[in-house]
């Protein structure tokens, strides 16, 4: 995703918590997008955090597994899972998760949300844009100002629970108890995690915002 609307020498500063989220998002993005190039298998694999914590410890998890297998294993469970035929796959599209079928009604409402945002799809993957790959990317953008300056945190919510909160956890639900996952499996784990850790901030932050008023 992209705007003309940024540049680097423009580029918002962001507050560690907001990059980290940001960050975050663009991890799975990219792990969903494809099989993870070395850069961003490297990246996964310097993971580590405390196992007594829900995030951390799935995270901590996911490292630990970028660690022991190799670039080609991974690379081919993803192919198996995402691009493979038959049931056990894996088909990471909104429309299909909430309908059961392709190009349907949730892929016309993120088309229009993405017209109103600015974002454009730069991958010329031939990929429908509500693959979860381009929806985390995009949240992504919408926290670091991609698309212009920070989106407001209810702007950041209502994406969130229109786009995200009502399918993506599923997924990484699916991945988490796939039985031909290994490293896919602790990506689900961690991506529900950091899911469940964004809804309860939003629900325990945003009211706060809305009473007080942005800073």
């Amino acid at each position: 995703m992209s705007s003309e609307s940024a540049s680097d020498d423009t580029a918002p500063l962001l507050d560690a918590e907001d990059r980290s989220r940001s960050q975050c998002y663009l991890l799975f993005s990219g792990l969903l997008h494809a099989p993870p190039a070395p850069d961003l298998l490297a990246a996964t694999a310097a993971l580590q955090g405390d196992a007594d914590l829900s995030l951390l410890g799935s995270l901590n998890e996911l490292g630990a597994c970028a660690r022991q297998m190799t670039e080609e294993a991974i690379r081919h469970e993803y192919e198996d899972l995402f691009l493979g035929l038959g049931e056990a796959g894996i088909n990471p599209y909104q429309s299909y998760y909430l309908t059961g079928f392709m190009y349907e009604k949730p892929l016309a409402e993120l088309r229009r949300t993405f017209q109103d945002l600015g974002v454009r799809a730069t991958r010329s993957t031939g990929d429908p844009e509500d693959h979860a790959a381009a929806i985390l990317e995009a949240m992504a953008g919408l926290i670091a100002g991609t698309f212009g300056s920070p989106a407001p945190l209810p702007s950041q919510k209502d994406f969130f629970d229109q786009h995200i909160w009502t399918w993506i956890p599923s997924l990484f639900s699916d991945l988490a108890v796939h039985p031909d996952a290994v490293f896919y499996r602790a990506v689900g784990s961690a991506g529900t995690a950091f899911l469940e850790t964004e809804q309860r901030a939003f629900e325990q932050v945003l009211p706060m915002v809305r009473h007080h008023g942005p800073q």
